[in-house]
């Protein structure tokens, strides 16, 4: 894959999601210039990092859905940002850890956009946090994330995400600059919706 075929803004982060693939194929992208490494499970992450912690200019991330008993294990490596946090109760245990290891995780918030998922939070869960967010030191609160369903109009999210958080930086003076929005099938919409942060995996891997 010729990653400038993709036609990517340079202002917006491209994240590869490596669910499922060997380290072998991940280096492959990597040395078709991918920098930022999209992890969806702890136990993959934990895994493969051995074979590729070697690679230059290399950034990690956590896109998947995290554990609170796996939060230990995740930033006892490092972690340029968690994309997926869904709940206070792990933003709380984010915080711990990251104070124990004497460092700062960045993190997104992840809204729920589908009313059949179960991960995500609402808008009003997502004010509760940031009302409390000098109780969490250890975190700094870039942005949010959203995953749509898959029969929804994903304009329209990643639309109504935008406008979400330009009121959530206006309510509580604090910068979220980071939107982590799109995929293989819609990342140009996102992208024109104000993403700065972009998970493709297929178009990638060319499956």
């Amino acid at each position: 894959m010729n990653i400038q075929s993709l036609n990517i803004a340079k202002n917006v982060t491209l994240v590869a999601a490596v669910k499922g693939h060997s380290a072998k194929k991940i280096k492959i992208i990597i040395e078709n210039g991918i920098r930022n490494l999209g992890w969806s499970t702890v136990q993959q992450f934990r895994e493969l990092y051995p074979e590729l912690k070697d690679s230059k200019n290399i950034r990690h991330h956590f896109i998947g859905h995290l554990q609170r008993n796996k939060v230990h294990l995740l930033l006892s490596h490092p972690i340029e940002l968690i994309h997926s946090v869904d709940s206070l109760n792990l933003v709380r245990k984010i915080n711990e850890a990251a104070r124990e290891m004497n460092k700062t995780q960045k993190i997104l918030l992840q809204i729920n956009a589908d009313e059949n998922k179960e991960h995500g939070l609402s808008m009003d869960e997502i004010r509760e946090i940031l009302e409390k967010r000098k109780d969490f030191p250890n975190i700094e609160f870039e942005g949010l994330m959203v995953i749509p369903s898959k029969n929804g109009n994903s304009r329209y999210i990643y639309k109504g995400l935008r406008m979400q958080r330009d009121k959530l930086e206006k309510q509580f003076g604090t910068p979220l600059s980071r939107l982590s929005m799109g995929m293989s099938d819609d990342y140009q919409i996102a992208i024109e919706e104000g993403a700065t942060l972009i998970r493709l995996g297929r178009i990638l891997f060319q499956e």
